[in-house]
């Protein structure tokens, strides 16, 4: 589960400096462009700058849907792990404990390889 928290660290890490930060200097530059036209009215500007963050936000939006998605599959996983582990204990007694615990964490392990590679996938939606 540590690599995974790794690989989720570097993908939002990559996430931020490839797209975020030049979508919010568009995002900047686009609103400094809004305060322009001294004549606008206060709606028009309030407008165009909610015009130049709609972009931003969409993405936001996206993204945390993503990881949300992402973070319910990984819960389920590491669940469906405990409940096998459960089900081992109650089979095995008391004295199975700590191979349903060793059971259990490569289980979870397992699920955190498995969903490690998701990432890169997640990463060609958001950006695209």
């Amino acid at each position: 589960m540590e690599q995974l928290q790794k690989q989720l660290e570097q993908f939002t890490d990559s996430l931020d400096k490839t797209t975020f930060r030049p979508l919010q200097k568009k995002t900047f530059d686009c609103s400094s462009k809004c305060c322009d036209d001294a004549k606008q009215s206060h709606e028009t500007f309030q407008r165009c700058i909610q015009n130049c963050a709609a972009t931003m936000q969409e993405k936001e939006t996206v993204v945390n849907n993503e990881l949300q998605i992402f973070q319910q599959k990984v819960q389920r996983c590491a669940q469906t792990c405990n409940d096998k582990a459960q089900s081992f204990l109650e089979s095995d007694g008391i004295g199975g404990m700590d191979k349903a615990q060793r059971k259990a964490m490569e289980c979870i392990d397992e699920c955190a390889r498995d969903y490690g590679k998701e990432l890169k996938a997640i990463q060609r939606r958001v950006v695209g």
